[in-house]
């Protein structure tokens, strides 16, 4: 199982890196319940390199994985239980410009890979989404960034992430909208007033996918998600 790549990528180790995350030959719970996996990068300055780089292009970069290698590798990347995964972006060793750039990309994560790949299943009616379905509903309440030190940085990483939500609740598509009312409703003690705001905005949009959504935007506006 190989994905196309260009020598350059080959020459960085980002195609090796993402191919050892995708092909390991393990289940969606495996990746999910173990996060003492051992991460195929030293740091987290060559963790947030990786990202980047499969981000610019997610959709391309997983293109010749199957959706369960596709669902469990997501699931490794972006579980905040691995030190030297997601959540060490917020260390010192990620300067705030990087880490900003790659919470901005989560939104092509979500239109480049998950939209293709996913029904428009809802996981909060326990429907069935294929492997990439709890990926998807998950993916918010899944992911922790350890705070920047700096009170400033920290503030603005947290803005970034509920602004990127609310872009991916402007997407047409049930399990996206899901994924980001459900993170939402997480982010509403934090910043209820924004939280609030991009959710009347989304019920007045007239773009809400399903019906069900609905209800469910008006229990994350008020913070009561599961």
């Amino acid at each position: 199982m190989k994905s196309k790549s260009t020598g350059r990528e080959r020459m960085d180790g980002h195609d090796d890196w993402l191919m050892a995350i995708l092909t390991r030959p393990a289940t969606v719970d495996d990746y999910f319940f173990t996060p003492d996996l051992d991460p195929p990068h030293g740091d987290a300055a060559e963790f947030a390199a990786h990202l980047g780089w499969l981000l610019t292009e997610p959709g391309a970069r997983m293109a010749a994985c199957d959706d369960l290698s596709v669902a469990a590798g997501l699931r490794w990347i972006f579980d905040s239980a691995e030190p030297l995964m997601i959540r060490c972006i917020g260390t010192p060793a990620v300067p705030q410009a990087v880490r900003l750039a790659l919470v901005a990309r989560f939104e092509r994560l979500f239109s480049e890979v998950i939209a293709p790949r996913c029904p428009p299943a809802l996981g909060h009616l326990s429907e069935d989404g294929g492997p990439l379905g709890l990926t998807a509903y998950m993916f918010f309440d899944l992911l922790w960034i350890e705070p920047p030190a700096d009170p400033a940085e920290a503030s603005a990483l947290d803005a970034a992430l509920i602004e990127v939500m609310g872009a991916i609740l402007a997407l047409p598509h049930a399990a996206w909208q899901e994924a980001a009312l459900h993170g939402l409703g997480h982010a509403h003690d934090r910043a209820p007033g924004r939280v609030e705001a991009l959710i009347d905005g989304f019920l007045a949009s007239g773009r809400v996918a399903r019906p069900e959504l609905a209800a469910y935007a008006r229990a994350a506006r008020a913070g009561c998600v599961l």
